[in-house]
């Protein structure tokens, strides 16, 4: 799959989501308040996708922690649907979205995770590790 991320903070992109380090993360970096971030995913062919998983350390990124997550999927930007939402709680390890409990697990061409909020209204957001 080709990833790509909606913003990133020099130093802090999106390598760091697939590195298998919990130390290093990547960085939202929008000017605006309110807005969301996403990592894309697009994939060469139809894929079935079972789980998304996100690596969180709340205790160490704080405001920077996503709260709302939307895992999104279709064919490409113009039939996105949301598949789940998740709340990530104030822990640090894996926040998990499994897909097949929604009856089972969805064919995309596009997977997009967006952060639709972060804990204590903050505006960027830190993720130390996503799998899919």
């Amino acid at each position: 799959a080709r990833w790509s991320v909606s913003s990133y903070l020099p130093l802090f992109g999106i390598e760091h989501l697939t590195d298998e380090n919990s130390s290093t993360y990547w960085a939202s970096d929008s000017p605006y308040p309110r807005v969301s971030h996403s990592i894309s995913l697009v994939f060469e062919q139809p894929t079935w996708v079972k789980l998304v998983s996100l690596f969180i350390d709340y205790f160490q990124d704080t405001s920077y922690t996503p709260h709302w997550v939307s895992i999104r999927g279709g064919t490409g930007f113009h039939d996105m649907q949301q598949i789940m939402e998740i709340e990530c709680r104030k822990v640090v390890g894996w926040q998990h979205a499994d897909l097949e409990s929604t009856g089972e697990a969805v064919r995309v061409y596009r997977l997009q995770i967006v952060m639709m909020t972060a804990h204590e209204n903050g505006k960027d957001v830190h993720v130390r590790q996503v799998k899919v």
